[in-house]
């Protein structure tokens, strides 16, 4: 029986009350078998009275026991809430819950009940016996108390061993104090209040400020709307930052965490709904699959955060939103991958327009090979023949093997039947484009019939045979030279490439590359910033002189996408020829 009380408080110091009892009744039940085995192998021939009599006493006692445990930790969680700012008052009334409970127990234990029992019989024991037996008790109240003093630690941090007895000792200390039970607690600022035993069971605490709250953790809390009682949830919303990364799964529904660091957080299917996160730090955090709907997330810093499959909607703010670059995938290893952009970083506020929903919106899906391009004219042609609907092309995105198109309409207008005139027109655009894949092919430079292209371009080309080419250069044959006879580039290579560069427009990653390999190659022939946007813009008014299509092609879908443009030699050269062929005549 020794061994069994043993056993059984190491583990209760250890795992808790409840595994205490739980590892008891295994030593219990495994030193019954010992001694049934004991019996019947004739090492032992007790009275089976006597045996019984001494389990059924040891089995009250580990009752009693931990009974007297579990009513100190309760009692010292109690007066640590109500008595915490007292270190001294704390530890006299500690000391005196000790020597009473020892003395009760040493009373209790040193007057057992007689045992019916012939062999063995307990009556008017001497003086010594007795004093023995009450030392024996009271040595044993003291070491109880003291179980219960290490369990408790004398303070109120949490441990979820003994998260019950915390929370009836907090019920009980919040009786008679500040009750804000099912009331609506919704933008309350608490900041730098003490809070402690306060009843804080609210019905909703959305955007309810905690920062520098004193006394949160003696409160009485609930996880009606969001896990307040979770420690790390607590210390977030007071302190503005955890050294536990780790929120995954966890409720901050509605939690107001402006200018919070939550940089290098896990964030996995976590619940951010309606929290109010301006200008805090996200960076490198994990985003999968969280619930940010309705999140103000104005001036946040995002840059390197991976949001793949998380929730945004209209009401998510994205405004003046920090991020240089995000991803868009986890690997196996749990490292982020698929950056984008991937060889630049978005500029300033194209991480906003790419992600900040809106409700009136049209996405049209295309899949890899169809031609998402032929929105564009589409949105030309309803615009022109309904200008009420307010059809405007607000991005283009790549989820997978799927171009999404994502198109604005008049929120008056009913959005089924604007989709469905709008894919209707879409569809006819396509057949149209089709039909045209050769003139396609020679705006993308890759023309399928290059024997005749290239008489073309040479017939062209003669129109412009030493003449002047601009302010500052000339053409000579197909070499387009500077005016102290230097040549540049040929034409025909500058065309194809700035044909590629307004075709891939409204594809920032195919564009990127061509135009910083085109004013490279021109930088390396000494052409400064003017004249290289004088020589595109050249180019450009000569191969839309030479072909109706193409320069319709620069009037609609170069007007769309030249604002979003990075500033560069290229984008200037298109805006100036754009104004030039408005104001031309056809």
């Amino acid at each position: 029986m020794l061994a069994v009380v043993m056993i059984w408080i190491f583990a209760t110091i250890r795992r808790g009350l409840v595994a205490g009892v739980k590892s008891a009744t295994w030593a219990l039940l495994f030193s019954l078998i010992v001694a049934t085995i004991a019996i019947f192998a004739h090492w032992i021939d007790p009275d089976p009275v006597y045996l019984l009599s001494i389990l059924i006493f040891s089995i009250l006692g580990i009752a009693f026991v931990a009974v007297g445990l579990a009513i100190q930790i309760f009692l010292f969680y109690s007066i640590a809430n109500v008595f915490f700012k007292s270190q001294n008052l704390l530890r006299a009334i500690i000391f005196v819950v000790v020597v009473l409970t020892a003395i009760a127990t040493g009373l209790f234990l040193s007057s057992p009940p007689a045992l019916d029992n012939p062999n063995y019989q307990i009556s008017d024991p001497s003086l010594w016996v007795r004093s023995g037996t009450i030392l024996g008790c009271v040595l044993s109240g003291i070491v109880l108390s003291a179980i219960a003093a290490k369990m408790t630690r004398f303070d109120t941090e949490y441990r979820p061993n003994l998260r019950r007895f915390k929370q009836l000792a907090i019920a009980a200390s919040c009786w008679g104090g500040e009750s804000f039970y099912d009331l609506d607690l919704s933008r309350v600022n608490f900041r730098n209040a003490d809070l402690s035993n306060t009843d804080l069971r609210a019905k909703k605490l959305y955007r309810t400020c905690f920062q520098g709250v004193t006394g949160l953790k003696r409160a009485r809390v609930d996880d009606r709307y969001l896990d307040l009682p979770n420690p790390q949830v607590q210390h977030l919303l007071t302190k503005g930052y955890s050294d536990a990364k780790d929120f995954s799964h966890v409720n901050l529904r509605g939690a107001y965490l402006q200018n919070a660091d939550l940089s290098q957080f896990n964030l996995t299917d976590a619940e951010l709904t309606g929290a109010d996160l301006k200008a805090a730090d996200l960076r490198g955090s994990l985003l999968m699959r969280t619930q940010m709907i309705d999140v103000d997330l104005t001036g946040a810093k995002l840059t390197g955060c991976c949001v793949k499959d998380w929730s945004v909607n209209s009401q998510t703010d994205f405004t003046h939103v920090e991020c240089d670059y995000v991803y868009r995938e986890i690997d196996e290893d749990g490292k982020f991958c698929d950056r984008f952009p991937q060889n630049r970083d978005f500029e300033p506020r194209e991480f906003e327009s790419l992600y900040q929903e809106v409700e009136n919106v049209i996405e049209l899906i295309f899949k890899e090979g169809e031609d998402w391009r032929a929105v564009l004219f589409s949105l030309k042609q309803i615009q022109f023949e309904d200008e009420g609907l307010g059809l405007e092309l607000k991005g283009v995105e790549r989820r997978g093997d799927r171009w999404v198109v994502k198109v604005t309409y008049n929120p008056q207008r009913d959005k089924a039947e604007v989709e469905k005139r709008l894919d209707r027109v879409v569809e006819e655009m396509q057949k149209q484009l089709a039909a045209k894949e050769q003139q396609i092919n020679q705006i993308l430079g890759i023309a399928t019939h290059q024997s005749e292209t290239l008489k073309n371009q040479s017939a062209a080309l003669k129109a412009f045979s030493q003449k002047s080419f601009g302010n500052s250069f000339i053409i000579t044959g197909s070499q387009i030279q500077t005016l102290a006879g230097t040549d540049v580039i040929e034409y025909n290579e500058a065309s194809q490439q700035i044909r590629s560069w307004v075709a891939n427009c409204g594809d920032p990653e195919k564009n990127r590359p061509i135009s910083e390999r085109f004013l490279t190659q021109l930088n390396s022939e000494n052409v400064t910033a003017e004249q290289q946007a004088e020589l595109i813009e050249q180019v450009l008014l000569a191969e839309a002189k030479t072909e109706s299509f193409f320069r319709q092609f620069l009037q609609q879908q170069g007007s769309e996408f030249v604002d979003r443009l990075p500033e560069t030699a290229l984008s200037m050269a298109l805006r100036n020829a754009i104004a030039k062929l408005s104001e031309a005549p056809e």
